[in-house]
């Protein structure tokens, strides 16, 4: 449950009504918005434009969100909550998709508990670096906890959105899950200030890279000296 220390700024929890950043929450969702209005069409298998648009299902209510957060004795981060509250519940994107909070879509064997704390951090995440320590995390589930799923790329590829941590600075970090793989549970950062990313940041970097042409946000968000290629 190591590897090589990464230096990265500690953040603390975000706020009610803003997360970490240089503008306000109002001003983020507004440019998102309309990012996504602007999005180009899904590409078909071939990675070609196809003429079906990216659908985006309807946000949900705030009770929804409340109830949920209560059922499972979470907070969701706030960014997040805002997202899907106000501007969309679940899409056809990132990846396979942009997964819903019920996570009814979700192809996971274990369920992860979003209630026990996250065991990791930006600079300690889990890799199989130290395999004896790698084995006995994943064989005490460590790796399912404390997160909620945000996207797949199929093939055991996630990534995932902690909600809760040993750490409170990780709380509400996004994460790169593969351990179908052995590649480990791994922070994903900005590539231009290393900084730990949260929701809406790396769903704006997600769609800047699309509207470029290009569909990363998975691995290559990934502090390349915790990647095991």
């Amino acid at each position: 449950m190591s590897g090589a220390a990464l230096r990265v700024e500690a953040r603390p929890p975000a706020a009610a009504g803003r997360y970490p950043g240089t503008m306000s929450l109002d001003d983020d969702l507004r440019r998102v918005r309309e990012k996504m209005a602007a999005l180009p069409p899904r590409l078909d298998p071939q990675g070609r434009p196809s003429s079906e648009p990216v659908a985006w299902r309807p946000p949900l209510r705030k009770a929804e969100a409340a109830a949920w957060e209560a059922e499972h004795g979470v907070a969701l981060p706030a960014d997040y909550r805002a997202f899907i509250t106000r501007v969309a519940g679940s899409g056809d994107w990132p990846h396979c998709g942009l997964i819903g909070l019920d996570a009814a879509d979700w192809d996971k064997t274990d369920t992860p508990d979003p209630a026990v704390p996250f065991p990791f951090s930006p600079a300690s995440p889990l890799t199989p670096a130290d395999e004896t320590a790698y084995r006995g995390a994943l064989r005490r589930a460590e790796a399912d906890r404390g997160w909620i799923p945000l996207c797949t790329e199929g093939c055991g590829m996630d990534t995932v959105l902690v909600v809760t941590a040993v750490d409170p600075g990780t709380a509400g970090t996004v994460w790169y899950f593969d351990v179908a793989h052995d590649c480990g549970v791994l922070p994903m950062v900005h590539p231009s200030t290393g900084a730990p990313l949260r929701f809406l940041e790396w769903f704006e970097l997600c769609l800047d890279a699309r509207a470029s042409g290009e569909e990363p946000c998975g691995s290559d968000l990934v502090p390349s000296e915790f990647l095991p290629w």
